[in-house]
């Protein structure tokens, strides 16, 4: 799987989460154990990368993507 492969899937898994009615915490664990070796920098840059995207159309989901990113880059995301 190419990297650009790799991250689309990681946007998409946190997108799905979202969707679902994950809290922001609870999208972290869940993308993090179906993505175990992901680095926690690119979590947090697909994270942020989505609430670009969303900012203008989905207030809400743009506010949760903050936190994610946010959470990710301090390392909060527990295994």
């Amino acid at each position: 799987m190419s990297k650009d492969n790799d991250r689309e899937t990681l946007r998409q898994s946190i997108t799905d989460s979202l969707h679902a009615g994950a809290k922001p915490k609870d999208v972290l664990k869940l993308v993090k154990k179906q993505f175990p070796k992901t680095k926690s920098k690119d979590l947090a840059l697909a994270a942020f990368s989505l609430m670009i995207e969303m900012s203008e159309s989905n207030a809400e989901a743009a506010a949760s993507l903050q936190e994610i990113g946010l959470n990710a880059r301090k390392g909060a995301v527990e295994n």
